[in-house]
């Protein structure tokens, strides 16, 4: 949320989710301000772009990390994520750049 809050401070424009430390409040606001696409098929990820958030989702309800997308591609998206370390984990001690896939990932439209 530091990097989105600085994003939109730079181009003066409001927070389109509430600042939060809590994923599941992440998706939360983006839910109620439309802008979660919940597990994307093929044809709608070209809706995701760079700046995106992306969700981990542990349970329709439950989402356990998030990171900021990179690049979008059709089978794969890029990240660069805090609080993971290079075997993956969420409970991590780095910021690290990752490849992931689209399963079991939800998406914070932003822009």
């Amino acid at each position: 949320c530091f990097c989105l809050q600085q994003a939109c401070r730079t181009l003066r424009t409001p927070l389109p989710v509430v600042s939060t430390l809590s994923c599941d409040s992440l998706a939360a606001s983006a839910m109620v301000n439309g802008r979660l696409l919940r597990a994307p098929a093929a044809g709608a990820r070209s809706k995701i772009g760079p700046g995106a958030v992306f969700l981990s989702v542990r349970t329709a309800t439950d989402w356990t990390h998030c990171g900021i997308v990179l690049k979008a591609s059709v089978e794969t998206f890029t990240t660069i994520e805090g609080n993971t370390n290079d075997e993956g984990s969420r409970e991590g001690y780095e910021v690290c750049a990752r490849t992931r896939g689209y399963a079991g990932k939800d998406f914070i439209l932003v822009g």
